[in-house]
């Protein structure tokens, strides 16, 4: 992971290469009070979801608020039914990324197969609101994406 900065923005590199190579995903690894969480880039998802297992774990809901919204999701092979929109945030090169998400109750739909036969469970999607809201580019003849986060977003 690399980071530049100018007036106005943060640019973060970061390398997808062993995920790709793992599932065939741009997958994102994020902290948050020591779990590593993978997130799934989906330039296809007009919005932001997140398991409801994942939230279920003391240490990485301690700042989630839960919001009235309410909405389904539909997946490629199953229909899961969201209950709650939640705020959750997560830190990526000592930034702390605040965003909107609709909670998934059913966790299977984030599993994907692995090219060695175990199931890889991601925490959630990051959609378009996300990718918009930090200038992301993916590129996959380098296997990176790149952030330009404003210099708004704070500091943990």
């Amino acid at each position: 992971m690399t980071t530049q900065s100018n007036p106005t923005t943060i640019s973060i590199k970061v390398s997808f290469e062993k995920s790709l190579n793992k599932t065939g995903l741009p997958l994102l690894q994020t902290q948050k009070n020591g779990y590593n969480l993978y997130f799934l880039l989906d330039t296809g998802a007009n919005k932001n979801y997140i398991r409801r297992d994942f939230l279920d774990i003391p240490e990485l809901n301690a700042d989630t608020e839960f919001l009235p919204d309410k909405e389904e999701f539909y997946g490629i092979d199953n229909v899961c039914h969201l209950t709650e929109t939640c705020s959750f945030s997560f830190c990526l090169a000592n930034l702390s990324y605040i965003e909107t998400y609709q909670v998934i109750e059913d966790g299977s739909a984030l599993t994907f197969p692995t090219t060695n036969g175990v199931p890889f469970h991601v925490v959630g999607i990051l959609g378009t609101p996300f990718m918009i809201k930090y200038n992301t580019i993916i590129n996959f003849a380098t296997s990176e994406m790149i952030f330009n986060t404003p210099k708004v977003a704070k500091e943990p």
